[in-house]
């Protein structure tokens, strides 16, 4: 017997501010929101609850064979036939951890109550290294139960704990609580193709270089109506030819230690082909916290598909959300349509036709005081513009934007623009000025911190010297120029600098491909290479294939906002990196292209340490440090 459709979702649903009706489910509070008639992520069926549990409408409360130990569930397997139904009820623990991998014959279903009055279903378990389950034949579905594997935690160790192989077709996973299973969830086979994998909790699935909840082949599959945490990859592919997924109205938890949804490419698998599957389809999923949602390393032979989707934690499109970045042309990504930010989303992504219709849209949003979404459809107008009338008029009303949320270095770099604009009006030229003028103000009302020089260094020398501590990558001197090869490297200044601190150097590279001139202030002195991002403040100019700007504290995001200024090969850039007590800032050639205000700043006995990161090429010409007196 089964709960049928009849129950009632268990959810209760609000009305937030300017329309945006958002749903509130259990423990995992808001996990879609509606703007403008549309969903962005992920949104409950008529099925249940997102992950299952309490709530779902397709639970077995008896079955055609009921097993409460293990005898009884090795016998079962033996006799049960296509079409019934091994029941577990709840309460029942069978421990299959010295069996081998057992196999559910084709067109049975093992079922359990989970979810039936709050139940958390019966629990099998493996505490060893193996397979716990396979499939062995068609149709095989496993509902309503809680599996638990031998290990929770993300670091390597002995064991290899492997959740359910799926290896025909039509094979469903539904309703159950998976977890600790550290290297793989569920795996779907070459030839299992129209896997369904929905309404599951998945979590502590996260062995450093492995871990993966849902891996598929060249093979189609489903995931959908699922809640993640405490992964690695939540859905991975090997990218074969043939293979795909979709990844639908998942919410996906902040506790991740890497890209969220991955398809792998020809250079994983060393073919000599970029073929990354053949599809992959990523839509209406709620993205929370700051790993990266969707990796795609190679190129989908018909295509990827990327909307609906919420990235709750960041601010707008970027490499740090998807990969490869830019999308489109050669990548055969599409990404359109999905909403940004946690409080009041808003879509960065919508495709316009013309400027007007762009215009049009952030007025109205200008209207109502949504300064973030207008800001970001102004952009677009400008985009569009078939004038420099037109052009000007967007970007004037974009460093309004920036005002009303107190971005005022972005505000000030849109209207220089807007001056700079040959047909730009002489009243929207006087507009901006006006504004500039306010922004002028403001800044010379703030205090001015008094810096004094504390270290220097031109590198006229041929070796590197005690001042200098490489944590990652090759450096060296060469020709009175500090640099460092391709990939990922990092270097700190061996010295304490205590204080406010201020860091300005000379750098450029001459790589076609630039990535990262990044400082690092008020760090720790790390033992660990590889974590000078995860320390301090540090001001990424230049990062995901020179397409992202941010300022990270202790490794969380502080501020996304920059002026559109990147990393010029050949140029030699001069940057300034600061905390001046108030405001951090990171000076371009001049221009504020990012900065802001932190209200418990990283200051103190530990936090005296300088550093840069870069990922490609770069060659230092000199450095200056400056420090300040604390009040």
């Amino acid at each position: 017997m089964r709960i049928g459709m009849i129950a009632i979702l268990l959810t209760l649903l609000s009305v937030g501010a300017n329309g945006q009706e958002t749903l509130h489910l259990g423990d995992l509070g808001k996990t879609w929101v509606e703007i403008d008639g549309q969903v962005y992520g992920a949104r409950p069926c008529e099925l249940g609850p997102i992950g299952g549990g309490e709530g779902y409408h397709d639970i077995y409360t008896t079955g055609d064979i009921t097993v409460t130990n293990l005898d009884e569930f090795r016998a079962a397997l033996q006799q049960a036939e296509a079409g019934q139904v091994i029941w577990v009820p709840d309460g029942v623990e069978i421990d299959l951890t010295d069996q081998p991998a057992v196999s559910i014959p084709g067109g049975v279903t093992l079922a359990g109550g989970r979810g039936n009055n709050g139940s958390p279903g019966a629990l099998l378990k493996r505490m060893g290294s193996g397979w716990m389950l396979t499939t062995g034949g068609d149709h095989v579905r496993v509902t309503g139960l809680r599996f638990e594997g031998a290990y929770e935690g993300n670091e390597r160790v002995a064991i290899s704990s492997y959740f359910m192989s799926i290896g025909h077709y039509g094979g469903e996973v539904d309703n159950c609580e998976i977890y600790n299973f550290n290297t793989s969830g569920i795996a779907v086979g070459r030839s299992a193709m129209g896997a369904y994998i929905h309404h599951n909790y998945m979590h502590h699935i996260w062995q450093a270089g492995l871990g993966y909840a849902v891996t598929t082949n060249d093979s189609d599959v489903r995931i959908m109506f699922n809640r993640f945490d405490c992964g690695r990859h939540h859905a991975k592919s090997a990218g074969w030819p043939g293979a795909g997924y979709e990844f639908a109205h998942n919410w996906v938890g902040p506790n991740a230690i890497s890209t969220h949804v991955d398809m792998h490419g020809g250079r994983d698998r060393g073919d000599g082909t970029d073929i990354a599957g053949d599809w992959i389809y990523v839509h209406h999923n709620t993205f929370m916290g700051r790993k990266r949602p969707v990796g795609i390393r190679g190129v989908p032979s018909q295509g990827g598909w990327i909307h609906n989707n919420w990235f709750h934690d960041f601010e707008e499109p970027s490499g740090a959300v998807v990969a490869p970045w830019p999308v489109g042309g050669d990548t055969r990504m599409h990404m359109h349509n999905n909403a940004y930010g946690p409080d009041r989303p808003v879509i960065l992504d919508v495709e316009f036709e013309a400027h007007r219709d762009a215009f049009d849209a952030a007025m109205a949003a200008y209207r109502q005081h949504n300064s973030r979404q207008a800001r970001a459809w102004f952009a677009r107008a400008g985009e569009l513009a078939s004038s420099d009338a037109e052009r000007a008029l967007a970007m004037l009303h974009e460093g309004h934007c920036y005002m009303s949320m107190g971005v005022d270095h972005a505000a000030w770099a849109a209207y220089e623009e807007v001056l700079a604009i040959a047909g730009a009006s002489e009243r929207l030229r006087a507009i901006a000025r006006n504004r500039l003028e306010r922004i002028e103000l403001m800044q010379a009302r703030r205090p001015q911190r008094e810096w004094a020089l504390a270290f220097t260094d031109d590198f006229a020398r041929d070796e590197l010297g005690d001042d200098w501590k490489p944590l990652v990558g090759n450096w060296r001197i060469e020709n009175s120029t500090l640099r460092v090869g391709e990939g990922h490297s990092e270097i700190i200044i061996n010295h304490a600098f205590a204080g406010t601190q201020r860091l300005e150097l000379e750098i450029m590279t001459p790589s076609l491909r630039p990535c990262d001139f990044s400082p690092a202030i008020h760090s720790t002195l790390l033992e660990a290479a590889g974590r000078l991002r995860d320390s301090g403040y540090w001001l990424q100019f230049g990062g995901a294939g020179n397409t992202l700007n941010r300022i990270l504290r202790d490794g969380v995001e502080l501020e996304s906002y920059s002026v559109d200024r990147f990393i010029e090969r050949g140029r030699l850039h001069h940057l300034v990196a600061e905390f001046d007590g108030q405001m951090v800032r990171l000076r371009v050639d001049g221009v504020a292209i990012m900065e802001a205000a932190d209200a418990t700043p990283l200051l103190g006995s530990e936090r005296t340490t300088i550093g840069l990161v870069t990922y490609d090429v770069a060659h230092v010409k000199s450095v200056r440090v400056y420090t300040g007196h604390l009040e």
